[in-house]
């Protein structure tokens, strides 16, 4: 396990081009930020495979999506049909090539809604895309620790949008 989590956060450190905040996690999920250019904060897993997954908050556009990178070379802004299952269901999704890093092309999920309500209930899932002649390709991931990592990740995005709360508490004594 402690091998496993080692590969898990040196894969997301090289992924997201980032450092993770501290080196924690919640069971199989690692929230971290960019720390490099502080555009984006993320939640994610890695598989066996050395593939990821996570939802990724950017604070430029104010939006949340969840990203992909299974190995799958494709064309930047494409979309690509892709099956999700889980033990809470399955969901018929689009995926948008959206950057390549190092030689690795990252995808995002176009129904953040579908996959979002898959990962806050499921404890696996599984995606299929299909390629070309008749092969798929598949992938696995685990779930576990996937809503404590992104919760956290999502209040680290609400104090880095809006600001440190300021005390608006009244002085101990005034005149008015």
């Amino acid at each position: 396990m402690r091998k496993y989590r080692i590969i898990l956060v040196t894969s997301v450190i090289m992924l997201s081009l980032s450092l993770p905040v501290g080196v924690f996690g919640f069971e199989d999920w690692v929230p971290g930020y960019d720390k490099k250019a502080g555009k984006f904060v993320f939640a994610a897993t890695v598989n066996s495979a050395g593939h990821i997954f996570g939802q990724y908050c950017y604070f430029k556009d104010e939006s949340c999506l969840y990203l992909i990178g299974i190995g799958i070379n494709c064309e930047p802004g494409s979309e690509y049909p892709a099956l999700i299952n889980a033990d809470t269901g399955s969901a018929f999704v689009r995926l948008v090539c959206f950057h390549k890093y190092e030689s690795q092309h990252v995808l995002a999920v176009n129904s953040f809604d579908d996959i979002d309500r898959i990962v806050k209930k499921a404890t696996r899932f599984g995606i299929a895309v299909p390629m070309q002649n008749d092969d798929f390709k598949v992938a696995r991931f685990s779930l576990r620790g996937a809503t404590e990592a992104i919760n956290t990740m999502l209040e680290a995005a609400e104090l880095k949008m809006k600001g440190k709360p300021q005390n608006r508490s009244k002085p101990a004594e005034e005149r008015l």
